[in-house]
């Protein structure tokens, strides 16, 4: 038997494990897995470009690293005339008996459309932006680097007393900024689930700004916001781009949420002549020099997915890998991995597992509750509190 793998869209943590995993399983199983390079455009090109026998060597001492050895592309197969047909036909002469891809949502499309098209498929889920129904490797890996980021960013706010804006990734969900933005210690977290309210947002800023600089003997401040991509603003409802450009599947660009958030706060705080004379009292402030603090933003862009995966992606890639050959030894096809526990290896449909998972309100509840700002008036936490059996622990390792 033989297998088709490639790795589909952005690049990230947890994507050199998965191949890990996928390679040594199948060895183990004597099937032969045929590394269709650079993603979807590999696909196309297979007849031009026919890849290479993937063996245990050659992807050993690699699921720490992030990225992916067989490349990765954005195509979009629908807007090539024959993209599909071709694709098949590739897959077929390549005596591929079953694709596994490695991928986002839009990965999940390509194998969905495959697999109507009468080809066996496997999605191996993949995302940084965690927006899909179950854990997609990369995850892990984008918070714990936006998480480290964001703490260290504070020494220059410290030192600079800027108000700073970390602008991260995540698309329609606020998954990476909530869980980086929390364990980065950030003031101030928006998401797409909440719209900004810009009047509230800026009010609690410079309280918390003010109360710092005449708490400290130096009389120095800061704060700290992260921000999401794909935020909106409440008085419009409307997502805030820098760019009405599409990518090549056909999205918006998003990008551009940390200035829109940066010009709102200059703009205000140039209005603000109560700040100024608290700046001015303290000791900060020097008329027509240096008015009210140094706002800026930062965009942690492809930094985050780059370089060392996590513990948590490096062993949750292998495992769903691993998983994908357990499944095609067994008959199984037209499927995503949803999990892997033990002795259950959880499977979906593809398009049921493609569902968007928003942020969890109670979550965000529970994290204002320790004094978390998420640009609105928090919300009270109630909680329902459940004694549970053994077996309905859930864990992580």
């Amino acid at each position: 038997m033989r297998i088709g793998l490639f790795t589909g869209g952005g690049d990230c943590g947890g994507l050199e494990a998965v191949i890990r995993g996928v390679v040594f399983a199948a060895h183990s199983e004597n099937i032969e897995v045929l590394g269709i390079p650079n993603g979807y455009l590999g696909l196309y090109n297979l007849d031009k470009n026919p890849g290479i026998i993937l063996q245990c060597p050659m992807v050993d001492n690699r699921a720490k690293k992030c990225g992916t050895i067989i490349g990765t592309s954005r195509v979009k197969l629908n807007l090539i005339p024959d993209g599909f047909e071709k694709v098949k036909k590739n897959l077929e002469n390549s005596n591929i008996d079953i694709l596994i891809g490695a991928g986002g949502d839009d990965t999940s499309l390509v194998l969905e459309q495959l697999s109507n098209a009468g080809f066996k498929v496997i999605w191996v889920p993949k995302t940084m932006d965690l927006d899909i129904l179950p854990y997609s490797v990369g995850g892990s890996s984008a918070i714990n680097k936006i998480a480290d980021a964001v703490y260290e960013l504070r020494t220059t706010a410290r030192s600079h007393d800027r108000i700073l804006v970390v602008e991260v990734f995540g698309r329609y969900v606020g998954h990476t900024a909530l869980y980086g933005g929390v364990a980065g210690q950030a003031d101030m977290i928006l998401i797409p689930e909440i719209p900004v309210d810009v009047d509230y947002m800026y009010r609690t800023i410079i309280e918390k700004y003010r109360t710092r600089l005449e708490n400290s003997p130096l009389k120095k401040s800061w704060y700290m916001i992260v921000v999401s991509e794909g935020i909106k603003d409440i008085r419009t409802a409307e997502l805030i781009t820098a760019s009405s450009e599409l990518d090549h599947f056909g999205h918006v660009q998003l990008g551009g949420a940390g200035e829109y958030i940066v010009n709102i706060i200059k703009k205000k705080l140039k209005e603000d002549d109560e700040l100024k004379t608290v700046l001015d009292k303290n000791g900060v402030f020097i008329k027509g020099v240096l008015e009210y603090p140094n706002v800026r933003s930062v965009n942690l862009g492809h930094t985050i997915r780059s370089g060392i995966s996590d513990a948590y992606d490096a062993t949750q890639g292998q495992k769903y890998g691993a998983a994908a050959i357990e499944c095609v030894k067994r008959g199984y096809h037209s499927i995503g991995i949803a999990d892997v526990k033990g002795d259950k290896i959880y499977t979906m449909p593809i398009g049921l597992l493609r569902q968007q998972r928003p942020v969890n309100m109670e979550t965000v509840a529970l994290y204002e509750k320790m004094g978390y700002n998420f640009g609105r008036k928090p919300v009270e936490y109630r909680p329902e509190i459940k004694t549970i059996s053994s077996s309905e622990i859930t864990r992580i390792f």
